[in-house]
């Protein structure tokens, strides 16, 4: 302990340089500013801040405030209430959000929460990934349920998977807004509430299109519907 004052140390080769009310409690950890924080693994870090918490083993906190990285060796790198919950998992910046799952990431944005293995949200609000190796880019309130699929942007667009397993895997979203995948391999590009229930189908843009069977295809338009297989419509 170099400076500061009221640090608490426990372990060994340990040290604290600056700040105030830190515990370190491990082996080779250290904190070197901020206020009130604890490092209770070996190989921790922290570099600033308030109220942060380093628990696993090789975790790191850059900088933030009631921010925590519980998970060996997962990072946290800025922000405020960001918790980094599993085995390499990482949040970057931003306010409230979660890394939930081994190697799973947040890189910015509020109240985002990836929750499977490998899942990655960038940015947005209010994000979740419940699936494993999924991304969501951007947006408000996009949720994925399905493995290996993709929400670029956009508001409350929906890859669900309401019969487990493998129902909608491998399925994609461009943006726009209040659009719903329930079925796998399937694509909507843009537009607003669109619909597709059943696997290989597309739609492009449009609004209000849906698709209910298997190899169809909607280009754009509004209010169309397919319920068999190998329809197309192309625009209107």
């Amino acid at each position: 302990m170099l400076q500061g004052a009221y640090h608490q140390s426990t372990g060994s080769f340990n040290a604290i340089l600056n700040g105030c009310g830190h515990s370190v409690d491990g082996v080779y950890s250290f904190v070197v500013n901020g206020y009130t924080n604890c490092v209770s693994s070996c190989y921790g870090a922290i570099i600033n801040g308030e109220s942060i918490c380093a628990i696993g083993c090789y975790s790191f906190v850059g900088n933030g405030v009631c921010t925590c990285a519980y998970g060996n060796a997962s990072f946290v790198g800025n922000g405020y209430n960001n918790i980094a919950n599993d085995t390499w998992a990482a949040v970057l910046n931003g306010d409230g959000n979660i890394a939930n799952c081994p190697y799973s990431m947040v890189l910015n944005g509020a109240a985002n929460c990836a929750d499977g293995i490998s899942a990655a949200i960038l940015s947005g609000v209010y994000n979740h990934i419940t699936a494993n190796d999924s991304i969501i880019t951007h947006g408000c309130a996009g949720y994925i349920a399905s493995c290996r699929s993709f929400v670029g942007n956009g508001y409350c667009n929906r890859i669900e998977n309401p019969g487990g397993g493998y129902n909608s895997d491998f399925s994609f979203i461009g943006t726009g807004e209040l659009h719903r995948i329930t079925s796998h391999h399937s694509f909507i590009g843009a537009g607003c509430q669109n619909l597709i229930e059943d696997p290989f189908s597309f739609v492009g843009s449009g609004y209000c299109n849906a698709i209910c069977d298997h190899y169809s295809f909607i280009g754009s338009g509004e209010c169309h519907y397919l319920r068999n297989k190998w329809g197309a419509i192309v625009s209107g």
